[in-house]
């Protein structure tokens, strides 16, 4: 058979072993915080015995409240006054809930007539029941023998009981807290002043115990081929591996929505500088089509820059500043009047001051690429009427 100081014994030896075994896997207990939950575990396993009930009870206590001989006076009323006790106590425990109690206490009972005060010196024997483990409720109740030390002769008998919790302090102490009752059994005559005198204190109580050599107990028959630790081990072994799976699990789902998050940042940036450089192609591409926009109205052999062909010449520098890395060829157009040379004169002419005006303004003489005559070769319209060949006498920029 099991007994709880055996069975406590084998719990150390396995919080012990059990120890030795986490640190082999210390690294990963600490990542997952399951190496706090199986510490606390094993302390747990290790300290159950802590609070197991003692064989023997060494106690010292004190009680007070209210005192009174009670008895019939033919010439006045009982009073109650203070009075208490104070002692010395043994206990001897069967089993963690039954025990008997002994000792010796000093009790003084008051009235208000101080010649009815008795001293007595008290050995109660009670019979204790308790019940819980850390934090105990109990009840105890039996007789004492009062021996007359002032205000009697008479040896006096008391039915005795008291009630209350029980606070374990410690390992070996507790503190006992409650109610007690002593009822005198024994009826005699006191003084010539009274007639029959019953002694009655009621009041509450503190008893400080010292506990001695824990109870030997038999496990239960439902586990008498499976120790008590075994059965601890493999629940705190459940509990462990629930943890760490839990852990695991929610390790898993963190990262896989760290991941989720990283994807859809990394998607979002992604069609971001796709619209955006789709925008500054559109953009771009916007910029090229009003610079290669010609700028005609240009009259018959006009050559020289008019107010209106600056103004457009001054929209197309504004977009290379905007665009610093676009360049530019320039190219001189005429209608097809007047023989070829001339017209070819007269392009050249028509882009040379298109590229001075715009060197004048800014733009750098690298950024233009070159300049030419296209003469009467290139017409954007036919040539059959004064409306049409002002759109072919133009100058034209073309960006790269």
């Amino acid at each position: 058979m099991y007994t709880q100081e055996s069975i406590l014994v084998t719990k150390k030896t396995f919080f012990l072993h059990f120890l030795l075994i986490l640190s082999d896997f210390l690294p990963h207990f600490v990542k997952t915080n399951a190496f706090f939950t199986s510490i606390a575990l094993c302390l747990l396993l290790a300290t159950e015995g802590l609070f197991a009930q003692h064989r023997h009870e060494f106690s010292i206590y004190s009680g007070g409240g209210f005192t009174t001989p009670d008895y019939k006076s033919p010439f006045s009323e009982q009073k109650f006054d203070l009075g208490g006790h104070f002692g010395l106590g043994y206990h001897l425990f069967f089993s963690p809930k039954w025990g008997l109690g002994t000792g010796t206490e000093l009790a003084t009972y008051n009235t208000r007539f101080k010649i009815d005060s008795l001293k007595l010196l008290q050995i109660p024997l009670k019979l204790q029941f308790q019940t819980g483990k850390k934090r105990q409720f109990f009840m105890d109740a039996g007789g004492k023998v009062g021996i007359p030390l002032k205000g009697s002769s008479q040896t006096t008998l008391f039915a005795s009981a008291e009630t209350g919790v029980k606070w374990r302090l410690s390992h070996n102490f507790a503190l006992y807290t409650g109610a007690y009752l002593d009822y005198g059994l024994t009826q005699y005559t006191q003084n010539k002043f009274s007639s029959i005198t019953t002694p009655v204190s009621a009041g509450v109580k503190l008893r400080l115990t010292l506990g001695k050599k824990r109870i030997r107990l038999e496990a239960p028959q439902a586990i008498a081929h499976t120790s008590i630790i075994d059965i601890e081990a493999e629940e705190a072994q459940r509990l462990i591996a629930e943890e760490a799976a839990r852990k695991a699990a929610e390790t898993k789902r963190l990262a896989q929505e760290e991941e989720a998050r990283r994807r859809a940042a990394e998607e979002k940036a992604r069609q971001e500088a796709e619209a955006r450089l789709k925008a500054e192609e559109a953009a771009l591409n916007a910029a090229k089509k009003q610079i290669e926009l010609p700028i005609d109205h240009y009259s018959l052999s006009q050559t020289e820059l008019t107010t209106y062909q600056k103004q457009r010449l001054d929209e197309k520098i504004a977009l290379l500043q905007k665009y610093p890395y676009l360049r530019v060829y320039i190219y001189g157009h005429t209608c097809n009047a007047g023989t070829k040379e001339i017209n070819e004169r007269i392009g050249y002419r028509r882009a040379s001051l298109a590229e001075a005006y715009m060197v004048s303004n800014g733009i750098a003489e690298s950024r233009i690429l070159g300049i030419a005559s296209k003469g009467y070769t290139e017409p954007v319209a036919p040539n059959n009427g004064e409306e049409n060949r002002q759109k072919n006498r133009r100058v034209q920029l073309v960006a790269r």
